[in-house]
């Protein structure tokens, strides 16, 4: 699979970082002290490194599970039953669909395809594209032939040599057909050298060399210290031509070659990345320069020193892969999380299969039960009886769903999966799930699933299990992660990520899927214009048409969409216009021996058992500073910054929140918080946000104190400039 590849490249691209980073800090060291040749061995040993143990073959195809074919007929008992004993029929057993999304890892996987494929796609079309352009205005010499000739010295693969005005610095290009590219005008001696070094290039299989390194760039396109090899690695090359020019050469001839090297310095840019060209950077040609002129060791020490660091911390990271792999989940592991797994609907019954135990043969899982035809007389349903040998279970890749379209839950007497595997011993292990006990609210553990377990006496369902704490309520807010003050159309249940969601009511899933805001999310219909959404959610288990009873699990809770933690997002509707959920709930009850009284600590406030973090109410709050009540109003005040607050108004009566005043030295008349004032920074605002006054402050100045006068018809304004205190009156409306 795509995924395994991409984590072995990852895997692998990490360890060989602790390898490449030592020498690539000191690659200028060891290009000064060592042969290009050392240099050339070294990249490429690494090179191969990170290609070999990439496994490039194609991916299998998913395996279709295949469930054993039995009789389809639905046949009436036969009349009379003479036969005492209850007559039996064999459904088909419906083939287990899959509802996927894709993981993180196919993400991953595919990001990583498209960037290795873009890169090899962008610099094969600038190949070709240059290839043509340089071919296309090209014309040959005789004296570049006879030269040619008496270079190459008869050996096989001639390449061939033209000249064209569309470079004006020499390259080659060419994997099966060299090409070596010459400026228009060049001089004898200028030429003998130039082509001196573009033939060794070829002799040397430097272009399939640069062809190595675009792979390994493309398939480690991610890892910064990868394309740095690369790049040194293609200058090294220029290094090994220079000495094979100059070999056995005097001193003259190294300096004139160092003057071409020189004229063709600043001829860089524009090279495809598997073509060589002689010109080079001027950092670069500084070090060729000095190259020509420098005795160097042989570097055997050094490569054998690398390709022992390669040993060694490849058999490191095998070993700790093999640690890893001596742990996997057990087969009793591996049964309990498929059976916390299963749900049940009307519709369908949704397992998954645990993607961390590895023994996907191993799996024999069955689900059957007795379903009633009559008053007398009942039947043997196999809904599902799979040993593991049809077909390969697949684990990690979403819920498998068997349909129960064809039946009545109300129907069946009993109803049960089971599921089988062996253990390290080869005992056979089982877990038994009661579907209908599961239908009803009570899992296996004897727990309850739905709160509300007398659906008659209420019209609503509470949609999370043991979980009351509200975190956002509905109307207008500072919305916790733009900062804005924003219209919150529903409410958030602080909820652990993976707890199933319920309906509320019964309905028809109108639309499930992805936004922005809602993350995964689902859309109820009820009918006569009322309408239900569950966001945020980690998944879902329904489909769009789906009809949905009260309290069946639509999904669990996540944290997908716009939000700083796992949370339900419950939304109601009425003709479109949004309704706040909790009216449509009794009062939720308040835990034992919680003291209704309200209290601050850091960023939280507590009221009557439920603790609410106003840092979700505006991220840029770092403690409650004071608060107080002012006529069934609480008043918060909340620290953001030097020079200002955000004062938070609280109903007790209606435990919501109801209004948010950003500025300084909040002030109020009597038990009114509406006759409240408060700075903005220059502005003097009123409770409802009119501005009566505008004060001309430099950038250091502020507002440093407000009060009212004895009449209460002015402010007194105190105003900080330099360190010097004033005062100002300002009228009230």
């Amino acid at each position: 699979m795509i995924e395994l590849l991409v984590q072995r490249l990852g895997q692998l691209s990490l360890t060989a970082s602790a390898v490449l980073l030592p020498l690539l800090l000191l690659s200028s060291l060891i290009q000064r002290r060592y042969t290009s040749k050392t240099c050339y061995v070294l990249w490429l040993v690494l090179s191969v490194w990170l290609l070999l143990p990439v496994d490039w073959s194609l991916p299998e195809s998913p395996v279709t599970i295949v469930v054993p074919e039995v009789s389809r007929e639905w046949a009436a008992p036969p009349t009379p039953v003479t036969d005492p004993m209850e007559t039996q029929w064999d459904m088909v057993t419906p083939e287990p669909s899959r509802l996927t999304m894709p993981s993180p890892a196919q993400i991953l996987s595919g990001t990583w395809l498209s960037g290795a494929l873009g890169m090899l796609l962008w610099h094969g079309t600038g190949y070709l594209l240059a290839r043509r352009r340089l071919r296309s205005g090209s014309w040959e010499e005789p004296g570049d032939q006879a030269l040619l000739a008496a270079l190459w010295g008869g050996e096989h693969g001639q390449p061939e040599v033209l000249r064209t005005g569309d470079t004006e610095a020499p390259l080659s290009l060419g994997l099966f057909q060299p090409l070596v590219f010459l400026p228009a005008s060049l001089g004898e001696g200028e030429t003998e050298m130039i082509l001196s070094h573009e033939l060794s290039h070829i002799r040397r299989r430097d272009l399939w060399y640069k062809v190595l390194l675009l792979l390994v760039n493309a398939a480690h396109w991610f890892n910064p210290l990868v394309w740095w090899m690369c790049r040194q690695a293609g200058r090294n090359l220029e290094y090994c031509c220079d000495d094979a020019v100059v070999e056995g050469r005097d001193a003259a001839f190294r300096y004139d070659y160092g003057q071409v090297l020189l004229r063709f310095a600043s001829h860089y840019a524009g090279v495809p990345l598997y073509a060589t060209r002689l010109s080079s950077g001027g950092q670069q040609m500084k070090g060729r320069l000095m190259n020509l002129f420098i005795k160097k060791k042989t570097g055997v020490v050094l490569v054998a020193a690398a390709i022992c660091a390669i040993a060694a911390v490849g058999t490191l990271v095998t070993f700790q892969s093999a640690q890893a792999e001596e742990t996997p989940m057990t087969a009793s592991e591996a049964l309990d999380a498929l059976a916390e797994s299963v749900s049940i609907s009307d519709k369908e019954i949704i397992f998954t299969i645990p993607g961390a135990y590895e023994k996907s043969d191993d799996w024999r899982i069955q689900v059957s039960g007795r379903y009633r035809m009559g008053e007398d007389e009942t039947m043997s349903v196999h809904l599902l009886d799979n040993d593991g040998i049809a077909g390969h279970w697949r684990g990690g890749e979403g819920f498998y769903s068997i349909p129960l379209a064809d039946y009545n839950l109300d129907q069946f007497e009993d109803l049960t999966l089971w599921a089988f595997l062996f253990d390290e011993d080869g005992v056979e292990m089982e877990r038994e799930v009661d579907l209908l006990a599961l239908r009803g609210g009570i899992l296996t553990d004897g727990t309850d699933l739905i709160i509300d377990t007398e659906a008659e006496n209420c019209l609503w369902t509470w949609p999370v299990s043991d979980c009351q704490a509200i975190t956002a309520y509905f109307g207008t807010r500072i919305h916790p992660i733009t900062g804005e003050k924003s219209s919150h159309n529903g409410i958030d249940i602080s909820a652990p990520e993976g707890t199933g969601v319920l309906a509320v009511r019964r309905g028809t899933v109108a639309k499930c899927g992805w936004d922005d805001t809602n993350g995964n999310y689902v859309l109820l219909d009820h009918s006569n214009g009322l309408a239900t959404l569950y966001g945020c959610l980690s998944a879902f288990s329904v489909r769009k048409g789906d009809t949905v009873e009260q309290g069946e699990i639509l999904g669990t809770v996540g944290a997908t969409g716009t939000g700083t933690g796992p949370h339900l997002h419950l939304e109601v509707s009425q003709d479109g216009a949004p309704v706040d959920p909790l009216s449509c709930f009794p009062p939720l009850p308040e835990a034992d021996g919680v003291s209704a009284e309200p209290s601050i600590q850091g960023t939280d406030f507590t009221y009557g058992g439920h603790t609410y973090d106003l840092t979700e109410r505006s991220p840029a709050i770092t403690s409650i500073t004071a608060m107080e009540e002012v006529g069934g109003l609480i008043l918060l005040e909340c620290h953001t910054g030097p020079k200002n607050n955000i004062y938070i108004v609280f109903d007790l009566q209606t435990e919501t929140f109801i209004k948010e005043l950003a500025g300084t030295h909040l002030i109020w008349k009597g038990e009114d918080l509406t006759t409240a004032v408060y700075a903005f920074w220059g502005d003097i605002c009123t409770y409802d946000g009119t501005v009566v006054a505008e004060l001309d402050l430099g950038e250091k100045d502020y507002v440093s104190d407000l009060s009212f006068t004895e009449d209460g018809e002015q402010v007194k304004v105190e105003i900080t400039k330099n360190g010097e205190s004033g005062t100002q009156l300002v009228a009230l409306p």
